[in-house]
């Protein structure tokens, strides 16, 4: 992977859902052309919507009690 590439790239924490929309700060500077959204606990069928992202935060609404981690490119 070329390494201008991985200065674009983000990875979260993992988060928890609450079941209103979160905005997860991220740092490659601009609208994520794609985020990818990984649930880490998926035994109680939760559910995620990706919201409008920013050149600063990435938008996730989640179940409440999910637990998930953000990928954005």
């Amino acid at each position: 992977m070329p390494h201008r590439l991985t200065r674009e790239y983000f990875k979260s924490s993992e988060q928890t859902g609450t079941g209103t929309e979160q905005s997860i700060a991220h740092t490659i500077g601009r609208v994520p052309s794609l985020v990818i959204v990984v649930p880490t606990n998926t035994s109680n069928g939760h559910t995620f919507v990706e919201g409008t992202h920013t050149a600063t935060a990435i938008k996730v609404t989640a179940s409440s009690g999910a637990t998930y981690k953000v990928i954005a490119l």
